[in-house]
């Protein structure tokens, strides 16, 4: 009786897993990403999850969106090996790798360079340069207007998962309550 309900927990938690394991890693490569003139080339990937966008953005400290290049746009996948080169903002540019899974859930994370504005003719990436690599992973979800909503709303897209999540649920609470009555 006991091994009948670890199975079935097991069958729970491993439905459950499998829902939720779908998270992609999304990293910055610290070392590889560089200042380059008026531009920066990020290096950096995607991995673990089922992605179907990535895109490589270039933020001024104000916020403002300077430059975006789409560097995977396709059926879902679950590595992207991210290369792209944005416009950098006069100061200081954050750049963003943005991953958007299946569900329209979106996954980032950043970098934040200094960027000095190169003298014509000389190379940005020869100033010292100390970065911070900030990951935020899931802190929105992209609506079907393209709109970022909060936390905790979801997409039409996004109620797949909702309710395979319901459905886990209540498979696992079925076949505990049956290996219960089993045992009577």
């Amino acid at each position: 009786m006991e091994s009948t309900r670890r199975r079935h927990l097991a069958i729970v938690l491993l439905t459950l897993g499998l829902v939720t394991a779908l998270a992609p890693t999304v990293t910055v490569d610290e070392s590889a990403t560089r200042v380059r003139g008026g531009d920066v080339d990020v290096v950096g990937a995607v991995a673990d999850g089922r992605v179907t966008t990535v895109t490589v953005e270039s933020v001024a400290p104000d916020g403002t969106v300077v430059d975006r290049v789409t560097v995977y746009d396709g059926d879902a996948t679950e590595r992207v090996a991210v290369r792209g080169r944005v416009a950098a903002a006069a100061g200081e540019t954050t750049v963003v790798i943005r991953a958007v899974d299946v569900d329209g859930r979106d996954y980032r994370a950043s970098l934040t360079l200094p960027t000095p504005v190169a003298a014509p003719g000389t190379d940005a990436s020869t100033a010292t340069a100390t970065s911070t690599v900030t990951p935020t992973p899931t802190p929105t979800t992209t609506g079907m207007d393209g709109a970022d909503t909060e936390r905790g709303t979801t997409s039409e897209r996004g109620a797949l998962s909702g309710w395979a999540v319901a459905v886990g649920l209540l498979l696992g609470f079925l076949l505990v309550a049956r290996s219960r009555g089993d045992a009577r």
